[in-house]
């Protein structure tokens, strides 16, 4: 028999266009002998729609706007039957995929929603991606639990400029580059680097637009790390480091997702430390089902922490699933990991 999966996409945030590629290249790798596959959009308003179009044309334009391929939904549980409510029927589902990103879909307000309904789900649970999704919240959990990160302040994003300065002049002394970034936003959204003191109001002004705002040192020589978890009966499994050199001051949301970006793997002895580091987090964050944790490399050897994406991109050239295929482990088979493992977990 197969088993019904309701894919949610779309969302009310920034990285909308990413979700819709996320849950294309998903919805292709989905053995659909194996199960039956329920897209369920999510449009800019927070509305749900059972979508029943071209997946593909997903990521082309807004469903919503396909009229004749949508009918509104919402995830319940009515008379102990878990789904989602359609045309006065609760439909039910086994499992729920997320090929959702950002605020709206990785911050923990979907999770909420889905647990009350009783609906199983892939990924952290409530609490888990609320802390993970807000980079100071993540950064004093790594500090608490001795993982090295990047010395930072965490600024209130009402703090006006001139005072938000003189906070970081108390913090940081003489000036030196900083890295600005919004607390709660992925993708590289609100993110740059103030080169001199002169830049710092128009890099803040950027970051808090969207609400509290981290400030960094900015560690300009470096190799990105990328670490992929999976959780499997109980047991967490990592894929990689993979390592990403890149020139500009800023990872950039065009080079995480026009193109994949070349990647190698670290050597043993990073692999091991990054592997310890990321261990550590998993445990201290009570992360679940799937996870990336980014971590810098210096010249010198130096690894820092920088942040956990609770709900990492699953387009073909997102970084999770190419470091699960560089292991031997295909996209198709990694989503049926996900799914089962949700499945498990919720019946526990």
């Amino acid at each position: 028999m197969k088993q019904t999966v309701a894919l949610l996409f779309g969302g009310k945030g920034e990285e909308r266009a990413v979700s819709c590629r996320s849950a294309a290249a998903i919805y292709r790798q989905l053995n659909k002998a194996r199960y039956e596959v329920i897209p369920v959009g999510i449009d800019r308003a927070g509305d749900f729609f059972i979508y029943d179009g071209d997946m593909d044309a997903v990521c082309r334009s807004d469903f919503r706007r396909d009229t004749a391929h949508i009918r509104p939904t919402f995830p319940v549980r009515r008379l102990s039957k878990s789904g989602f409510l359609c045309e006065g029927r609760v439909i039910a589902v086994d499992a729920v995929l997320f090929a959702l990103h950002g605020r709206g879909g990785e911050d923990g307000e979907l999770q909420g929603l889905l647990s009350a309904a009783g609906l199983p789900y892939v990924g952290c649970d409530a609490a888990a991606s609320a802390v993970c999704f807000d980079k100071a919240y993540t950064k004093a959990v790594a500090e608490s639990v001795s993982v090295p990160t990047v010395k930072g302040l965490a600024l209130c994003e009402r703090t006006e400029p001139e005072a938000a300065l003189d906070e970081v002049r108390r913090a940081f002394g003489a000036w030196e580059p900083l890295f600005i970034k919004p607390a709660r936003q992925g993708s590289s959204f609100g993110a740059s680097v103030a080169m001199t003191e002169g830049d710092f109001k128009k890099c803040y002004d950027l970051a808090r637009v969207y609400g509290r705002v981290i400030v960094e040192k900015y560690v300009a020589e470096k190799t990105e790390l990328e670490l992929a978890m999976l959780e499997k009966e109980g047991e967490y499994l990592f894929a990689g480091p993979g390592c990403i050199a890149t020139a500009a001051p800023l990872y950039s949301y065009e080079e995480k997702y026009a193109s994949a970006p070349p990647l190698s793997q670290a050597d043993g002895g990073v692999k091991q430390r990054v592997e310890k580091y990321a261990r550590t987090l998993c445990e201290a964050l009570s992360l679940h089902s799937l996870a990336r944790l980014d971590f810098f490399l210096t010249p010198e050897g130096q690894i820092y922490f920088n942040e956990v994406n609770t709900l990492p991109g699953f387009t073909e050239t997102s970084l999770y699933p190419r470091l699960w295929e560089a292991q031997g482990l295909s996209f198709a088979a990694l989503l049926d990991i996900l799914i089962g493992e949700a499945i498990a977990r919720f019946s526990r």
